[in-house]
């Protein structure tokens, strides 16, 4: 295919541009994945922890109540 100079740097800028967006949208849902995923993993502990220590349950809902009122 042959481009007239000026139109291959459009198609070139065009390109990258897609590219970088493609990058960052790519990193952003990755690091909210990480994100959620880590939040459940801890309300899962904190749940499992009061769950299991009868003693800590007050402390643990208290810390449920509070990360839900943050959600």
């Amino acid at each position: 295919m042959v481009v007239v100079g000026g139109a291959s740097v459009v198609v070139v800028v065009v390109v990258g541009a897609t590219v970088v967006v493609v990058v960052v949208v790519v990193v952003v849902v990755v690091g909210f994945t990480v994100v959620v995923v880590v939040v459940v993993g801890l309300t899962v502990v904190v749940v499992v922890v009061g769950t299991a220590n009868s003693g800590t349950s007050v402390l643990s809902d208290s810390r449920l109540s509070s990360a839900k009122d943050t959600w």
